[in-house]
C-alpha cells in the first residue's frame, strides 16, 4: 500500500484487544491480514485482489462525483 501512496493504519490484534474486538465485529473472525479499504472488507491479500477492490472504489467515487 505504501508503494502506491495509500495511507493505512496497522493494528496488531495480538497486542490491541480493542482492535481485535473491532475486527471480530467487522468480519466475525480474527483472520489476518484484513483490510478495510474505504468500507470494503478484504480478508487476505493479493496484489490482484487489492487492485480490483481499489478499481471498484475509484469507480464508485467517480460515479458519486459525476452524478
Amino acid at each position: 500500500l505504501s508503494q502506491h501512496g495509500i495511507a493505512y493504519t496497522e493494528i496488531d490484534i495480538g497486542n490491541d484487544p480493542q482492535g481485535a474486538a473491532e475486527l471480530r465485529r467487522l468480519t466475525g473472525r480474527t483472520s489476518v491480514p484484513t483490510l478495510d479499504l474505504y468500507g470494503e472488507i478484504m480478508i487476505g491479500w493479493s496484489p490482484q485482489m487489492g487492485q480490483k477492490v481499489l478499481d471498484r472504489i475509484a469507480k464508485k467515487k467517480g460515479q458519486a462525483g459525476g452524478s
